[in-house]
């Protein structure tokens, strides 16, 4: 078995694909100066200019979840 050293690391872009050469996630153009998607539940935040998290902190009262929507 390989060690770890020797396995392929995965690409910080896995969670985004490229459509025409622009990045997007579930239909939502990513900004050109946005760092990689972090995870699969990530949005974009136009006004904090920062990924944030789709999953609900659960220690949150009335945390709800923004699907489908891109950001402005």
């Amino acid at each position: 078995m390989p060690s770890r050293s020797l396995l392929p690391r995965p690409t910080p872009y896995r969670y985004e694909q490229r459509i025409d050469g622009r990045r997007t996630y579930l239909g939502c153009t990513i900004p050109d100066n946005a760092p990689p998607r972090p995870d699969a539940t990530a949005f974009w935040n136009e006004a904090t200019r920062s990924w944030s998290s789709q999953m609900p902190q659960l220690n949150k009262a009335n945390a709800t979840v923004e699907q489908g929507k891109c950001h402005s």
